[in-house]
């Protein structure tokens, strides 16, 4: 069976109060997920990369921080396998607290409405399954270390 190849971008900033916060938008099922999606074939992870936060977010002027991690595991409910690779990622300029975004992309999240908001450590049980066990201090020091 084919891997999809998929990538996630985990954008990272500080709140007024010196607490890091990350990008997350809300999904149909309530949980909350990272902006990203499949790789096209013959695309580059960080071409992918830059397409899906456009699409999904209309962000598209992003630092790299580091390469997270590549994960590999089947999803049952759309049964695929997936290779996903994951991007601690700043953007070039300051995002509001909270806003929407058209999905503009060739798949079936298009016209989707996207509603993006900043998560706190206290919301990390809100997350997605494919995405919870992951924001740790182990995978993501930088999100459990910043404080005021």
């Amino acid at each position: 069976m084919k891997t999809h190849r998929k990538v996630y971008g985990y954008f990272i900033r500080r709140n007024p109060q010196g607490a890091a916060q990350l990008l997350v938008f809300t999904a149909p099922d309530g949980s909350f997920r990272f902006p990203g999606g499949t790789v096209d074939e013959g695309e580059d992870l960080f071409e992918g990369l830059t397409r899906e936060l456009r699409e999904e977010t209309g962000i598209s002027d992003f630092k790299v921080l580091r390469k997270l991690g590549v994960h590999a595991y089947y999803k049952p409910d759309v049964r695929k396998y997936v290779e996903r690779h994951d991007y601690l990622l700043q953007a070039a300029a300051p995002l509001p607290d909270q806003f929407s975004y058209t999905v503009q992309s060739h798949d079936k999240d298009d016209g989707m409405v996207f509603d993006c908001h900043w998560m706190s450590r206290g919301e990390i049980g809100q997350l997605d399954w494919e995405f919870r066990d992951y924001v740790t201090p182990e995978y993501l020091p930088e999100f459990f270390q910043m404080t005021n």
